[in-house]
């Protein structure tokens, strides 16, 4: 029971306190809430002592501790210290409160998605895998007898020797085949879902950068940017050996947790968090 001396002295003054939070009369280490007329069964823990100031200084019996809007829901629940933000990513989130993906879910995206690629690459162009693989048993064999034969590994497996064999060059066209086709992909799955494959499946978006609620579809020229910048790191990795890498990297320490592919095409990549029976 609410302490009835502390209400009924309330409701003696001539003018009662107004609405707002005030130490429970019931004697709880919590506050309750005056509605003017008054207390009601709401219960709420007190928030951070404030610092004090001596002139003008009102009682905390009389003062509200926080001014509430004139018309309160009696059964909203207010959040506890130090819960508030429990669901913000680590890696941070967009303007708008969403909250960017993790580099382990992209990463573990991306090897799906290259998985996916190359598989049905390989199927399609299985005549070719098939001659590479024989060129280079081929090679390797060859090596073989002619370092067991006396002669130094260093003149036997040379660049020249390699292109000889004829398999680099397959190898080549077959890895050109892959990034082409994972471009096109992406802009596909891009474009229609703001996700790849791989992306959908460990709960990623692609999103235009800051807009992380913007996440059905990503506009086409959007994904024709970003699918043709990271073809080009792509082919560019081949002169350029680290550029990929660094490129995959640039999440772990860029503010926007942005590639380069994201960069030039303006996008970040979020994991939006779900809540149950919404779409």
């Amino acid at each position: 029971m609410i302490s009835s001396s502390w209400e009924n002295g309330l409701m003696t003054n001539a003018t009662p306190p107004p609405m707002g939070w005030y130490p429970d009369p019931a004697g709880s280490d919590q506050e309750r809430y005056w509605d003017g007329e008054r207390w009601t069964r709401n219960l709420r823990n007190p928030p951070d002592p404030q610092p004090r100031h001596g002139v003008g200084h009102v009682p905390e019996t009389l003062a509200p501790v926080s001014q509430v809007p004139s018309s309160p829901r009696p059964g909203a629940a207010t959040p506890r210290r130090g819960t508030a933000d429990r669901s913000r990513s680590r890696w941070g989130s967009t303007t708008d409160g969403v909250p960017l993906a993790g580099w382990w879910w992209r990463a573990l995206s991306t090897v799906i998605d290259a998985a996916l690629v190359w598989v049905v690459v390989g199927l399609t162009m299985h005549e070719k895998v098939a001659g590479i693989f024989n060129g280079y048993q081929t090679f390797l064999a060859n090596s073989m007898r002619a370092i067991n034969a006396g002669a130094s590994p260093s003149d036997v497996i040379t660049t020249q020797s390699l292109m000889r064999a004829g398999f680099v060059d397959d190898l080549s066209n077959l890895v050109g085949a892959v990034i082409i086709s994972q471009a096109i992909y992406q802009f596909i799955m891009l474009a229609a879902c703001a996700g790849s494959v791989g992306q959908l499946m460990c709960g990623l978006r692609v999103v235009p950068l800051n807009k992380g609620k913007e996440d059905h579809r990503l506009v086409w020229w959007r994904a024709l940017i970003r699918a043709t910048v990271w073809a080009c790191v792509e082919i560019g990795n081949q002169v350029i050996l680290l550029l990929a890498p660094f490129s995959y990297l640039m999440p772990l320490w860029q503010r926007s947790r942005q590639t380069i592919h994201d960069a030039m095409a303006g996008t970040q990549v979020v994991r939006p968090v779900r809540q149950p029976g919404v779409e």
